[in-house]
């Protein structure tokens, strides 16, 4: 059982920690120094710690610190979480999620991956890019991992200047550093009374309200746990809503549509197209609502093409008149290029929305429909 920080407001929390190659003997681009000690994590657990979250690496580099820190989480019985630093000029969204899940392979993660998007090392990605970017990563990650990713960013970062998109459906980690370059105190009860709470990270309206606060990269980190030879003792404290953190540890959900697949028709019309935006007006478009012609249809196959975009995006498909679900890609694209994807959809009586993030025309081809 996690121990839990009460704020002045009666509101619950638990206390992670946030790692990485910086809290042991780093050697820089991943590396370790040779005969880096390991981190002995029970000792956060003694102080009240409920989890940590190491770096897995950042844009192409491993980070050698990662399989140090899973092993002492692992000894510890702390819930494991893994962070990816974001290079986007460096790799595409798509591979960088699945280098992620490479890395990853067989580690005992109980927490979701987190994408962490700060600084973006000489980024040039327009908002709208960099929007899609971070979509991209995120529905990539959820697709392989089963689990729904989180996001770490704050508003100096991510804000409605610098990134494009709604990404507060996600559980977002924000840091805040009001007394910056103050330790924290060791024991967490005396954490309340050392928190600003007055001074919460800052609203940005791409991420909505915060679900985790990092509150502090200057922690004494020998007393968490590091190693006494650390090169250095900077050490990200947070702490995430006791909701969340629950959510966290079984975020293993089914989807939040299922169809029930009793009966599969394929379309057998010698005219399957559904929508072909290039006629008529010809004009591109951000959304379109399509019909698959069968109200007892309860999903639908169907070959979708997108072309003749200006900038970088991304669709979204879902049933018409339910949520619009979480920035989940159902195809990607490129500015002048044309991009085809085929896909499973849910249907509202045999009509499903599909929106893009940039304008582009859409080409829809009927395969076939689900009808219970």
């Amino acid at each position: 059982m996690a121990e839990l920080i009460t704020s002045p407001a009666g509101d619950r929390y638990v206390a992670v920690i946030d790692v990485s190659g910086w809290q042991l003997a780093y050697a820089g681009n991943g590396k370790l120094r040779p005969g880096a000690k390991a981190p002995d994590l029970r000792k956060s657990v003694d102080l009240g710690v409920a989890g940590v979250i190491a770096r897995v690496g950042n844009g192409r580099t491993f980070d050698q610190s990662f399989p140090m820190f899973a092993a002492a989480a692992e000894e510890a019985g702390l819930p494991l979480g893994a962070y990816y630093y974001a290079q986007p000029n460096s790799l595409d969204a798509v591979d960088a999620a699945d280098l992620v899940m490479q890395w990853l392979d067989g580690a005992a993660t109980e927490l979701p991956v987190m994408l962490d998007l700060e600084e973006y090392h000489g980024n040039t990605l327009g908002r709208v890019e960099l929007g899609a970017w971070v979509a991209r990563w995120l529905a990539r990650i959820e697709e392989l991992d089963g689990r729904r990713p989180l996001l770490y960013a704050g508003a100096a970062f991510a804000n409605e200047n610098t990134l494009a998109g709604d990404f507060s459906t996600f559980d977002t980690m924000q840091p805040r550093y009001p007394r910056h370059g103050t330790r924290p105190p060791v024991e967490l009860d005396e954490w309340v009374a050392w928190l600003p709470w007055n001074r919460e990270p800052r609203y940005s309206k791409p991420l909505g309200a915060w679900d985790g606060w990092q509150f502090s990269s200057d922690g004494a980190g020998p007393a968490y746990g590091m190693p006494s030879d650390a090169a250095t003792d900077r050490l990200d404290l947070n702490i995430v809503r006791e909701a969340v953190w629950q959510r966290w540890q079984t975020s293993t959900e089914p989807p939040e549509w299922s169809a029930p697949m009793t009966a599969l028709r394929l379309n057998t019309s010698t005219e399957p197209r559904l929508v072909d935006t290039r006629k008529g007006a010809g004009k591109t478009v951000r959304k379109v609502t399509v019909d698959v012609g069968d109200p007892a249809a309860t999903a639908a196959i169907v070959n979708l093409v997108v072309l003749g975009s200006d900038a970088h995006g991304f669709g979204t498909a879902w049933a018409t008149g339910t949520p619009k679900p979480s920035p989940a890609s159902c195809i990607n694209y490129a500015p002048n290029a044309t991009v085809a994807n085929a896909i499973l959809v849910a249907t509202t009586a045999g009509k499903f929305d599909l929106e893009l993030l940039a304008p582009a025309h859409v080409v829809v081809d009927l395969v076939g429909v689900i009808t219970p």
